[in-house]
């Protein structure tokens, strides 16, 4: 009795291992070497044809579905598939500097466009661009600080920049 127990829970793992895994892979068509793959258990975010999205844990994949937060979704609807997985302290201190250094180089613009506008004088036509380049690039830095402090990843345009495809593992 023991050997056929044996037996039949061998053959129960071999057939749970044995399982085709699936992943979603997202290859640039301009340049086919630079490919994201995304793997059960990996956030993501799906916007579909009809500007629906949902957003969570990819459970399942398989050739024609994948499986987000028990929401089925067919591969053909998929148009923009956007990263969330996880990001690094690092990554995150990156985009508190960015912030950071974004807001000192706004601080900076206004100090220079002040007094450029009240002092109508050969030195305003120094300083109001000089300010409005130092604020250009200050609210730039703080708008890519925020996105990489609000943990949301690459978009990937399906179609138009990228070709999804499911592949076996």
């Amino acid at each position: 009795m023991r050997v056929v127990l044996f037996i039949f829970s061998l053959f129960i793992a071999f057939q749970l291992t044995a399982q085709q895994k699936y992943t979603v892979q997202l290859s640039d068509i301009d340049k086919p070497e630079k490919v994201a793959r995304f793997y059960e258990g990996d956030r993501i975010i799906v916007f579909f044809n009809d500007t629906s999205e949902i957003s969570g844990i990819i459970k399942s994949i398989d050739q024609t579905n994948v499986v987000v937060d028990s929401v089925t979704v067919p591969v053909s609807q998929i148009q923009i598939v956007v990263d969330r997985k996880p990001k690094s302290g690092m990554f995150k201190l990156a985009g508190a500097g960015l912030v950071l250094g974004g807001a000192a180089l706004v601080t900076g613009g206004f100090v220079l466009l002040v007094p450029g506008i009240l002092s109508p004088s050969v030195a305003s036509l120094y300083l109001i661009p000089g300010g409005l380049i130092a604020d250009y690039f200050g609210i730039t830095c703080i708008i890519r600080g925020i996105n990489k402090l609000g943990n949301k990843g690459k978009q990937y345009d399906v179609g138009y920049r990228y070709k999804l495809e499911i592949l076996d593992k």
